[in-house]
């Protein structure tokens, strides 16, 4: 007998049931900003890329990078490939712990500005000039009553190599 698969289909039915559609989702439930700290860097420095993402409601979350339940879409941080750049793993906020209308248990997700720290190098040989990091953060936000399909959003600034 295979449970497993069952199993997986009906927890996708029950995620599925509380995701509204696209055109139910709020015109942007996130205003996503990025700077480089700091702005400039010498060939072989180091800075930070930080990712923050404005809740625009205080009933919207997104739900944290590792969610207590699998069937949640998590909040991820993909840096781009740029030449002469080495991007860290991403560090993620903290996650608060809510339980909402539509689950049985508590979820983890970020509330209010969540900001996510991407580490990043600049190669020795870099020249100097200025370049664009780049990366992609997906998100799904919820509320009380239910969650939006997830958006996958583009990231870049620009650091001055000097």
């Amino acid at each position: 007998m295979h449970t497993k698969p069952i199993l997986g289909l009906i927890a996708c039915a029950a995620v599925a049931s509380f995701t509204l559609p696209a055109s139910a989702a709020p015109k942007s439930y996130a205003d996503i900003t990025a700077v480089a700290s700091p702005a400039s860097v010498k060939p072989g420095g180091t800075g930070k890329l930080v990712v923050s993402v404005k809740l625009v409601n205080a009933k919207t979350h997104i739900n944290a990078n590792k969610p207590a339940d699998p069937f949640m879409i998590p909040t991820v941080f993909t840096p781009g490939k740029v030449a002469g750049v080495t991007f860290g793993a991403p560090i993620y906020p903290k996650a608060q712990s809510v339980t909402e209308s539509y689950s049985t248990k508590a979820l983890l997700v970020y509330k209010g500005t969540p900001t996510i720290t991407v580490p990043f190098k600049v190669a020795k040989t870099a020249p100097k000039k200025p370049i664009v990091l780049t990366g992609s953060l997906k998100i799904q936000g919820c509320d009380d009553k239910s969650c939006y399909p997830p958006v996958t959003q583009p990231v870049s600034v620009t650091v001055a190599v000097k």
